[in-house]
């Protein structure tokens, strides 16, 4: 982020040796790995930073360990930002356990790319994960920051959905309804008319890859 650059690709996959080695070896603990991911991909940038930069890795569900890892990377190794998977066995970004990454992600002003994973669900037969399942998750988590407030309290970081984030876009309505479901027809009105409003949906930076 904040490179010149002729163009801008914030999503593109990197695969360090350390990375390739825990998918024969799932033995490893997970604030090693990420540590190892990092420094690779921190090396990289060094070696062209003109070219080059990255969004570290972190540990979550381990909050502990993913501040610790999001310290390292943004002062020590220059990251821009960090990446996040929408769910984590099933407990997506808003789940209150991940609250105290969120305040100090916060508190950092710092880029956080959201991207899907696994729906914590059997896939759908004969429709591969990636074809719907991964833009549902995204929905889901961004859908959840908004409606546990979680995007407004930690209003400073700046989020970035892959693949455009998935439909959000196409139920921005249905979301703000969900929001105002207890509420009475004037007072509906009175927030869908609300600049607020608009402005939870406006929080969002989209990443284009795999969204045509």
């Amino acid at each position: 982020m904040g490179r010149p650059a002729g163009r801008i690709d914030v999503h593109h996959h990197l695969v360090p040796p350390a990375y390739a080695a825990l998918l024969r070896d799932r033995g490893r603990r997970a604030r090693r790995l990420a540590r190892e991911v990092n420094e690779y991909a921190g090396g990289v940038v060094a070696d062209r930073p003109a070219r080059f930069g990255f969004f570290a890795t972190l540990t979550l569900p381990d909050v502990d360990g993913a501040i610790a890892e999001a310290e390292h990377a943004l002062d020590l190794l220059g990251a821009d930002g960090v990446v996040l998977l929408a769910n984590h066995a099933g407990r997506y970004l808003a789940d209150p356990e991940f609250d105290r990454l969120l305040a100090y992600l916060d508190e950092r002003e710092a880029v956080v790319f959201v991207h899907p994973g696994e729906l914590p669900a059997e896939p759908a037969p004969g429709i591969p994960s990636f074809t719907a399942d991964f833009l549902l998750d995204t929905v889901r988590a961004a859908t959840g920051l908004v409606l546990s407030g979680a995007l407004e309290r930690h209003h400073r970081i700046r989020w970035i959905l892959a693949h455009a984030g998935g439909f959000l876009p196409y139920i921005a309505h249905r979301v703000v309804l969900t929001m105002l479901k207890d509420e009475s027809r004037p007072a509906k009105l009175k927030v869908l008319l609300n600049p607020r409003t608009a402005r939870r949906h406006r929080s969002w930076w989209w990443a284009p890859a795999r969204s045509a």
